[in-house]
């Protein structure tokens, strides 16, 4: 650190006078670095240091404890610690040595803690993982891309990304499903782009194994096979899947909103298709920076899993056949903070016919870089649970062989 030429005043010079006396009494210099610390953050008219100011109270000590030739009589690292030692007993009255926490503040009496140790975060895990249910990793009913990934728990946050027509909200249904019929727990559906009415069209597909034109047909001659349908998916259904589409306003919902329709709800699966469209922002980047911390602050505080839809651009479009990820919308920064991402291509094959293929681009439980071609039917757009690993084609013209 460059310090410039001053001179001295004699409180400075009986100061670094002391601190170099104390080269051998490590701890008495440590106390008076953090007293010396703690002295220019409560504020010196004199000197113009201002009130709980760290950077300046570290750029004052290094100069107190510089001597008039340049020698600086403590090592920098000394002097960081200091400072931090102060502004703890100052804001916390707990010394650094007894506590396993840093502290933000904000304006007025808001104050955010983080804990820092070992011990904290393996007891939380633990706590954690017992309030468990019995099955928990939750997955899309296809083996193969399920183990993979390597479970989807509670606490995770997984994007499902893909071009338009990429079938990601079929996908996201089957892991709805799959959590609807084989446990107890709630599903919490965010419909922002498609209309409820569309999902709920897809749900009776399913149920029914049948086209769109077949439902609405049974639909006009009120057809008793489709109000049984109806009626068995209302029971296996039933207080467990939260479908919320537009407000009855037609204003879009913010992740305000969506967090006390979650309060109200309390599921244990929560979805988002797909994840730009909730309101409040003016870009991609704007909304990922400020929504996903709050995403992955409420899956970790309430056990909850996210499974966030995400649109794909152009750009990323085209780069697909070069590399699998960091494809999303906001790019890296929507990958890096996931525990899975998985990305959906559309290929077609030598006769024509079309594949999905899902890639496992990210994955922290699991295998990440395995493709499967997941088998689909075109009657009921749902995944049939049966799926083949694929590799990457030689040719730039395709990115799987099929």
């Amino acid at each position: 650190m460059n310090m410039t030429t001053y001179t001295p005043s004699k409180r400075r010079i009986k100061f670094w006078e002391a601190i170099a006396d104390l080269a051998n009494e490590p701890d008495i210099q440590t106390n008076l670095l953090e007293g010396r610390a703690e002295l220019l953050m409560c504020g010196d008219t004199k000197r113009g240091i201002a009130i709980h100011d760290p950077d300046l109270a570290f750029r004052q000590l290094a100069q107190d404890c510089t001597s008039p030739d340049g020698n600086r009589h403590v090592p920098i690292s000394s002097i960081r610690r200091a400072v931090a030692a102060a502004l703890a007993k100052m804001r916390t009255g707990i010394g650094r040595k007894t506590d396993d926490a840093v502290y933000l503040y904000g304006s007025g009496l808001n104050t955010t803690q983080i804990r820092t140790s070992l011990a904290h975060h393996g007891k939380e895990l633990f706590t954690e993982i017992v309030g468990w249910d019995a099955d928990v990793a939750l997955g899309f009913g296809i083996p193969e891309l399920d183990r993979s990934c390597g479970g989807f728990y509670p606490g995770e946050v997984m994007g499902l990304v893909g071009a338009p027509g990429s079938m990601k909200t079929s996908l996201a249904l089957n892991m709805c499903e799959q959590m609807l019929k084989n446990t107890d727990g709630r599903v919490l559906f965010f419909s922002l782009d498609m209309s409820t009415r569309h999902v709920s069209m897809r749900l009776l597909q399913r149920e029914l194994d049948c086209f769109k034109s077949d439902v609405i047909a049974m639909c006009r001659r009120n057809a008793p096979e489709l109000t049984e349908a109806h009626h068995r998916l209302q029971r296996a259904f039933a207080d467990r899947l939260f479908l919320i589409g537009q407000r009855n306003d037609g204003i879009d919902l913010t992740w305000d909103d969506m967090k006390e329709i979650m309060i109200q709800s309390a599921p244990d699966l929560v979805i988002v298709d797909y994840v730009q469209l909730i309101s409040g922002y003016r870009s991609d980047m704007e909304l990922f920076h400020d929504v996903l911390p709050k995403i992955i602050s409420a899956a970790g505080t309430y056990g909850l899993r996210f499974l966030l839809l995400s649109q794909m651009g152009r750009t990323g479009r085209a780069d697909q056949k070069n590399k699998l990820g960091d494809h999303a919308a906001g790019g890296y920064y929507f990958q890096a903070r996931l525990d899975i991402e998985i990305e959906l291509f559309t290929e077609k094959d030598s006769y024509g016919n079309g594949h999905i293929i899902a890639g496992v681009s990210k994955t922290r439980n699991g295998a990440a870089g395995r493709c499967f071609d997941i088998e689909y039917s075109p009657r009921t757009l749902a995944f049939t649970g049966r799926s083949k690993e694929v590799k990457r084609a030689g040719k730039n013209s395709k990115i799987f062989e099929l």
